[in-house]
């Protein structure tokens, strides 16, 4: 994985592969600068978590998040008007 500067990582985060075969591509996620990760989330695939997302304790995210975004549960993308 790739991760940013100033970013708040609680205990229990993984980032980590999908477990499908990407042939030498690359696996894991980046995580961009001021990203939260809250505690016991996890982060899977080749995935982009922009810069300024909050994911919250026990999110699991397998899509790209666009940045300035919250998410939580399962890939639901919280982005402020809701």
């Amino acid at each position: 994985a790739v991760v940013g500067s100033d970013v708040y990582m609680l205990h229990g985060v993984t980032l980590g592969a999908t477990g499908k075969p990407m042939h030498g591509a690359k696996r894991h996620p980046t995580i961009a600068d001021s990203v939260t990760l809250g505690a016991g989330a996890t982060v899977l695939g080749d995935i982009l978590v922009g810069s300024g997302v909050t994911v919250g304790a026990s999110a699991v995210v397998t899509r790209a998040v666009p940045e300035g975004s919250t998410v939580v549960g399962v890939n639901k993308v919280l982005d402020g008007s809701q």
